[in-house]
């Protein structure tokens, strides 16, 4: 029997974004671990709402300490990409 394929939907992004300044800065401040959380929670994004208090909830999904999901979020780095996103 043949299986279907399930198709997710996807969004495309930059591929120069890991040369963009605030991901240097998230890179300095919380290595490539950083980096991979970083673009979870941007998937996370991009299929729920987010709302602060869902920081504990992506937290335990990726089973990390929510203070490392907190920093990338109070840090702004995701605003900072976006905006320079915005610009292409």
């Amino acid at each position: 029997m043949k299986e279907d394929k399930i198709i997710e939907p996807f969004f495309s992004h930059d591929i120069g974004s890991r040369q963009d300044n605030s991901i240097i800065r998230l890179l300095i401040k919380l290595g490539w671990e950083g980096y991979g959380l970083f673009w979870a929670i941007v998937e996370h994004m991009h299929k729920n709402p987010f709302a602060v208090e869902d920081e504990s909830l992506i937290a335990y999904e990726l089973r990390v300490d929510e203070e490392k999901i907190h920093q990338i979020m109070k840090d702004e780095y995701l605003e900072e990409v976006n905006e320079s996103q915005n610009e292409l």
